[in-house]
């Protein structure tokens, strides 16, 4: 339950406490407050695209999510296919298995 509490609550403490008008001093007249904006709005518009598109296409085909070209997700893998923290322990270290070769037992 605190692993998604804490990351709500953390922020709205955070903010709650800043100076709006202190902040609001250190931009100029001439600050082009609509562009940003508006590229603040359409980055997180597709960001939320994006995540949508694939939590549905988990949640009804099964393809699991993709984050940007999987190398960090085949690091993180073993042979067996099981998900391993990286970097991973001494205790048992990650040989990465070429297609043709057969894996161990």
């Amino acid at each position: 339950m605190m692993l998604f509490v804490l990351p709500i609550i953390g922020p709205m403490l955070a903010l709650g406490g800043l100076d709006e008008n202190r902040i609001a001093e250190w931009f100029g007249a001439r600050t082009p407050v609509r562009a940003s904006s508006a590229y603040m709005a359409f980055t997180g518009a597709g960001l939320a695209v994006a995540g949508l598109v694939q939590w549905t296409q988990w949640v009804f085909a099964g393809v699991e999510p993709s984050i940007g070209d999987g190398g960090a997700t085949r690091a993180g893998r073993a042979p067996d296919g099981i998900a391993r923290p990286w970097p991973p322990p001494i205790a048992y270290p990650v040989r990465e298995v070429s297609r043709g070769e057969e894996r161990p037992p």
